[in-house]
């Protein structure tokens, strides 16, 4: 797979799992009865409202189960990146984790601080299927292997089958994995899932929805997110910023996908997201 084809699988998927939540929501709005109650109180989460349970689709855990933990490089010193890319790395664990028969979770240890670098309870309050799926756990050590396969290498796909498929430790404990698309081709609906939004979440969203499509709601909306940023600059060279000409063919490309026999969407609003105004 070619970088084109592996960057247009991405921002489908994104795209894509942005149609999903947004059904999910219009759904959400449409059925629920604590929408004119609740909406004036939008801006508070509590964490009462997280869900303790995993999704069904998890496998059962009991004293035979088997774990995939992450954990961060020492070198790191606790920086762990912004959100979005945790977020990558905790679908991709998941994935991982699915292909090999083992339960996600995240090694809790002195390096793990990444919840230092977001607000308080924000993973929790924002994904509570996520939360409550991956826990931080302390193993046996005695019952562990520790690989550094991907201790060095951000993107790259490995075939875990292959490399990890015969350990038979209880533990198996890794760097965090690549952030690849390849990873989650077969877990579109589990990862939409595990993403899934909470409900003070999603009342905030239909509140902000109904004000940005107040003259449009038959429309299939669909979302474009951009960022330049520090992309491309000498501090982060091998990230590359949005190019016009790639977005450009990308909203093509989806276009032409809604368009299609199983879809048959021609009614559609494109939303661009962006902190760069000016490229907007």
């Amino acid at each position: 797979m070619n970088l084109r084809k592996i960057l247009l699988f991405t921002i489908t998927f994104l795209i894509l799992a942005f149609i999903g939540q947004y059904i999910y929501i219009e759904k959400y709005f449409l059925n629920s009865i604590e929408y004119e109650h609740t909406k004036k109180n939008i801006t508070l989460i509590r964490r009462t409202n997280i869900s303790t349970t995993s999704p069904l689709f998890f496998q059962k855990i009991d004293q035979n189960t088997k774990y995939l933990l992450m954990q961060l490089p020492a070198k790191w010193s606790g920086s762990c990146g912004g959100l979005a890319n945790q977020l990558w790395r905790l679908a991709v664990l998941y994935s991982i984790g699915k292909s090999l028969n083992r339960a996600p979770g995240i090694l809790n240890s002195s390096t793990w601080t990444c919840d230092k670098l977001n607000a308080p309870n924000e993973v929790p309050n924002t994904f509570p299927n996520l939360y409550s799926s991956i826990p931080l756990m302390k193993p046996d050590l005695l019952n562990s292997t520790m690989d550094d396969l991907f201790k060095d290498n951000c993107c790259k796909y490995q075939n875990v089958t292959d490399i990890y498929g015969k350990i038979e430790e209880k533990y198996l404990i890794i760097y965090p994995p690549p952030q690849s698309p390849i990873y989650l081709q077969n877990n579109k609906e589990q990862i939409k899932q595990l993403f899934q939004f909470s409900k003070n979440i999603n009342i905030q969203i239909v509140t902000y929805i109904n004000q940005l499509f107040q003259n449009d709601i038959t429309s299939h909306k669909f979302c474009v997110h951009t960022r330049l940023g520090d992309f491309g600059t000498t501090k982060w060279p091998m990230h590359k910023r949005t190019d016009k000409n790639f977005t450009e063919a990308a909203i093509k490309f989806v276009i032409t996908y809604l368009k299609v026999e199983n879809h048959k969407i021609l009614n559609y609003s494109i939303v661009l997201l962006g902190e760069d105004k000016s490229f907007l």
